[in-house]
């Protein structure tokens, strides 16, 4: 059985890793939330993006990266 784990980069030095799927959504839900709420954020991306957009942007392949174990 193949073993998994998942990087979130924001494509600088900023990455996140984590053991499982559930806990990587978890994490990218609160983090569009932040976003969301914080004007401060600098991104003309998100300006009138409905949550479930910025979910599936902030999900992609841009920001995580799947990353195999040897085991």
């Amino acid at each position: 059985m193949k073993k998994y784990i998942y990087m979130w980069f924001d494509g600088d030095i900023k990455r996140h890793y984590f053991s499982n799927k559930t806990n990587l959504n978890k994490w990218i839900k609160e983090f569009v939330t932040e976003v969301k709420d914080n004007s401060d954020y600098c991104d003309p991306y998100i300006e009138g993006k409905s949550f479930k957009e910025l979910i599936k942007y902030y999900s992609s392949t841009l920001f995580v990266e799947k990353i195999e174990l040897d085991v």
